[in-house]
């Protein structure tokens, strides 16, 4: 089994730069909630699908995602575009 590398240090080299990695180490993870949390959906989420696909959903604490070209519903993805369209263009003439 490998084992992690252990950090080496040069106590030759400057302070500034032995604390270079601890600095950036910080900052990238405190980076990582920033985008987290800009990422975590707020609001809910709601998706159609059969009892057997959300037991598969619950299970696995996945969704899938496919082509709309692959729904059964052809008009879904259309009553979707549509609403994307309106917001957009809303959005295209608000005063920001």
């Amino acid at each position: 089994m490998n084992q992690p590398l252990e950090p080496r240090y040069d106590p030759s080299l400057p302070q500034e730069l032995l604390a270079a990695p601890i600095e950036f180490d910080a900052w990238s993870q405190e980076q990582l909630l920033v985008e987290q949390n800009e990422s975590t959906p707020t609001m809910p989420l709601y998706h159609y699908t059969g009892e057997e696909a959300l037991k598969g959903i619950l299970s696995t604490e996945r969704l899938w995602c496919f082509s709309h070209l692959h729904q059964s519903d052809r008009t879904e993805f259309e009553y979707s575009l549509a609403i994307a369209r309106r917001v957009i263009k809303a959005l295209g003439q608000g005063q920001d």
